[in-house]
């Protein structure tokens, strides 16, 4: 495992200086400001999960990875010190402290209540800490690692073979990039999208492929880690907390989300369900079901949140849908490994 132990010699004192953070503690102290957190390793339908909850009438706004470090990396739980790069944890707090600021002066009633979405990759144990401190409750997505896998290695096989940001690849597409070399190379001379890597060398294609799986793994076994460190770490300071497996969201989702914003201390709405219009750019047409329909790619939660962490898609003309199957063993190792190491 590459995952780094938690280590004991954690300090809770702040070594620099974290105005926003230091505000944001203020407004929560004065009771001026609630935060809802929720914390997702990716693919777990977190940022639906988030937007959903900001529908409520109690909630004024939202603020999406405000720790965000870098697609690909992250923080391991027991890491120490600064962050790398140009963002710091407090530059983060800046993003929330100016969202609550603006629903101040939108909002009279008080207090001014936020949803946060962090992925649990993105925070180490400090971190972690400094936001429990602040939050009402604490929301945990959890999925299975299977699946988080496949969806992992659909967005990172479209990252390495087709550029960043695209989804031209379909699964059936991945199996067979993800299988034998000799079946990768028949693919790409006849997928007009992969023109490009026709004449990549062997050595090169199956460094692609490597570095498909790495990625997963490393996304993987950072996130679970810490989404089960930071459970445990609820537990044993007994702060506020649901484990909210996201497969349930498709299954009685009213009862679901009913008894979750009882738990926030905010109040449940039928937009959470049906009409995503607060704090999302525009306006989503939503459906909690298990059919696809004609609004497949236009309901937030069917369609957006479905198809960005799913490993399912509807083929054109049909409501047939297919699956990622295949796992390379190295993967498939890795999560034998986390189901032994971080049982949720």
């Amino acid at each position: 495992m590459t995952v780094k132990p938690v280590t004991n010699n954690y300090a809770t004192c702040d070594q620099f200086s974290e105005p926003a953070y230091d505000t944001l503690t203020g407004l929560v102290h004065r009771k001026s400001l609630e935060i809802i957190h929720i914390v997702a390793p990716p693919r777990t339908y977190g940022n639906a999960l988030h937007l959903a909850l900001t529908q409520s009438p109690c909630v004024a706004g939202q603020i999406n990875e405000p720790h965000f470090s870098s697609h690909y990396q992250g923080r391991t739980w027991g890491e120490e010190g600064a962050r790398e790069g140009t963002r710091s944890f407090d530059d983060g707090c800046s993003d929330i402290l100016t969202t609550v600021e603006s629903a101040q002066r939108k909002q009279i009633e008080k207090p001014v209540r936020v949803v946060i979405h962090n992925i649990s990759a993105d925070l180490n144990r400090e971190e972690f800490e400094k936001m429990c401190l602040i939050s009402k409750r604490t929301v945990f997505m959890t999925r299975p690692l299977q699946a988080i896998a496949q969806s992992l290695m659909m967005r990172y096989a479209n990252d390495q073979f087709t550029g960043p940001a695209s989804d031209k690849l379909n699964p059936q597409a991945v199996d067979t990039l993800m299988s034998s070399l000799e079946s990768t190379k028949q693919y790409l001379s006849t997928n007009l999208d992969l023109q490009h890597l026709q004449n990549t060398s062997d050595k090169d294609l199956q460094i692609l492929k490597e570095t498909v799986q790495q990625l997963v793994i490393d996304k993987l076994e950072r996130s679970w880690s810490n989404l089960f460190q930071g459970i445990r770490f609820c537990k044993d300071q007994k702060f506020p907390y649901t484990i909210f497996p996201s497969e349930q969201i498709f299954t009685e989702a009213v009862n679901h989300l009913e008894t979750l914003s009882t738990e926030c201390g905010i109040r449940y709405s039928d937009d959470m369900i049906h009409n995503w219009h607060k704090c999302v750019g525009k306006d989503f047409n939503c459906s909690i079901t298990r059919n696809w329909g004609d609004l497949a790619h236009t309901n937030a939660w069917n369609g957006p949140a479905r198809n960005s962490t799913g490993i399912r898609f509807q083929n054109n003309g049909t409501k047939q849908t297919v699956s990622l199957s295949l796992l390379p063993e190295k993967i498939q190792s890795s999560i034998t490994q986390l189901q032994k190491d971080y049982p949720l």
